[in-house]
């Protein structure tokens, strides 16, 4: 039976990372999951709605919107997955060593999860200063005594205080599951909240003026800042969401502003997605956010 790889593309090891590439890692992982388990699938399943839009000889494709084809002459390759059958310290650690050589091979790291947990070791991989963009329901700012689920519940706290980490976006907050003393200690310690609200009622520019052209972004995005009918297929899923359309247009203003250098899309649960529609909208994501960072080159 032939590997299951994202866009069909081909597998490689860790010691054959190709240079100016977008190299796929899965981390099937669920230990930060509050309530609903499922998200060890969420890889998979983005794996195989990527297959919709595979072909041979793949080579791009055409964008309607702007009339222009994209990721062309691109290169994605698919690393397999990081198992979380490692436990504890080992796991996290095995996660920023992978992402390290991704980086060292000047490559760009597109990691499918997996419970949000996994961001901190991914970032922790960068070894130069970061702006990080989280769009996400729920800041996950919390403090340890306040969250049943610390290691997804804290994770932006977590990230933040990283020495890699300059500043810290969270964009698409919303929802009663919030915590307010997580919402005033990250404004606190110098953050930016945006809620869904400010999303609908400014522009892209005028909201993310704070972000520094001069330093490289890193995006994690978590399944649940989408409106549910978009993707029902989340671990906490929140009323009243982003559409695709205003997620995209965000990333692209990033994008113009800022060199992207690599990106997560945590806590699909493909358990609760009837229709693989979440899995889907992850799949499209994942290759919009590539086009982006292929439309200004990937090396840093």
């Amino acid at each position: 039976m032939k590997d299951l790889t994202f866009l069909d593309s081909k597998r490689i090891s860790e010691d054959h990372i190709p240079s100016n590439s977008f190299v796929v890692v899965g981390i099937p992982s669920e230990t930060g999951c509050a309530g609903k388990l499922g998200t060890i699938d969420g890889p998979k399943a983005i794996r195989e709605s990527s297959l919709d839009y595979s072909w041979p000889e793949w080579n791009g494709f055409y964008e309607p919107k702007y009339d222009r084809h994209v990721l062309m002459n691109s290169t994605i390759v698919d690393l397999g997955n990081i198992k979380e059958s490692l436990s504890g310290k080992n796991f996290y650690d095995t996660i920023t060593k992978t992402i390290k050589e991704i980086i060292r091979n000047k490559s760009v790291p597109v990691v499918l999860g997996g419970d949000h947990s996994i961001a901190h070791p991914i970032i922790k991989a960068f070894s130069y200063p970061l702006q990080v963009v989280q769009f996400d329901a729920h800041s996950d700012y919390q403090r340890e005594e306040e969250t049943d689920a610390s290691s997804s519940g804290t994770v932006m706290r977590r990230v933040a205080e990283l020495q890699n980490v300059s500043t810290l976006f969270q964009l698409g907050m919303r929802g009663y599951l919030n915590s307010g003393t997580g919402f005033s200690d990250s404004k606190n310690n110098g953050n930016t909240i945006i809620t869904r609200d400010e999303i609908r009622n400014f522009p892209p520019g005028k909201l993310l003026k704070g972000l520094k052209k001069t330093l490289p972004v890193y995006l994690t995005i978590d399944t649940d800042v989408f409106d549910p009918s978009i993707c029902p297929g989340t671990t906490v899923p929140e009323p009243d969401g982003l559409l695709y359309s205003e997620i995209v247009k965000l990333i692209e203003t990033i994008g113009s502003k800022c060199r992207i250098v690599g990106f997560d899309v945590v806590e699909l649960n493909p358990y609760y997605d009837p229709g693989r529609i979440s899995g889907l909208h992850m799949a499209k994501l994942a290759l919009d956010i590539m086009s982006v960072i292929h439309s200004r080159g990937l090396l840093v």
